[in-house]
């Protein structure tokens, strides 16, 4: 999902994959034990439970995660 590789057949290889996972159903209990907020804000109706949107939904967990192992002084953190 990094649109900043403008790679075509990284793009199609995307949507293949989004496409393919759009025809099945995400269990909740799945959903829970891989990616459990998403699973909290699906079950809120804050968020579908596309696999696209569970992705786009999940980049700003992973990047929050990111940050707070660069600083992990940093007691806005602790």
């Amino acid at each position: 999902m990094r649109s900043h590789w403008p790679d075509p057949g990284i793009a199609t290889a995307q949507d293949r994959l989004f496409t393919n996972l759009s025809g099945l159903d995400i269990s909740l209990p799945l959903l829970s034990a891989h990616l459990p907020g998403q699973y909290q804000r699906v079950r809120t109706g804050d968020r579908s439970a596309t696999p696209r949107d569970l992705v786009v939904d999940h980049v700003p967990d992973v990047l929050r995660d990111y940050d707070r192992a660069s600083r992990p002084h940093d007691k806005e953190y602790a």
